[in-house]
């Protein structure tokens, strides 16, 4: 192993500048290449599903099997939440939930009205503040946000404002 002192270089003051070498703008293409595919492989991570329990398998199957009766806009919303939720929330948060879900689910089975099991978890989702979070999580990705061009344009800026 090399032993190196502070002492072994030249004062960083005392240094000439050094000529720009136009060949890190090659160098750079590959950078950026390889960090637009960390961005992809992130967003391609985040969109795996976690999961669901055997109640929320249930439940979706039929709230997506069976066309629902809908009598207004706000059904379908609800729907749309509902199926949001049991979809996105990984099986440990709703774990704690489950033996009242399955209380709506069994109640709403037995009369065979999926309407009320979709506006009862919808009530006790909002009730319990369950999936608040997930309208967050719809925002735009780092991906959507960040192009190749923005980081080129960037890098350029920076390495030519120090030429």
């Amino acid at each position: 192993m090399i032993q190196c002192k502070e002492s072994d270089y030249p004062n960083p003051d005392n240094l000439p500048p050094v000529e720009f070498d136009n060949a890190i703008f090659a160098v750079l293409q590959g950078a950026v290449g390889n960090l637009i595919r960390d961005f992809q492989k992130q967003q391609s991570g985040n969109r795996i599903k976690p999961s669901m329990s055997k109640l929320m398998q249930s439940i979706f199957t039929a709230l997506t099997q069976v066309d629902l009766p809908e009598t207004d806009e706000s059904d379908t919303e609800a729907k749309e939440r509902v199926l949001k939720i049991i979809t996105s929330s990984s099986s440990s948060s709703l774990k704690s939930f489950e033996k009242e879900i399955r209380l709506f689910w069994d109640r709403n089975r037995q009369d065979g009205n999926l309407n009320n099991l979709v506006a009862d978890l919808d009530e006790y989702f909002i009730e319990k503040e369950i999936g608040q979070d997930l309208d967050d999580q719809e925002e735009e990705t780092t991906l959507d946000i960040i192009k190749k061009e923005d980081v080129q344009l960037v890098c350029y800026e920076w390495f030519l404002s120090n030429v």
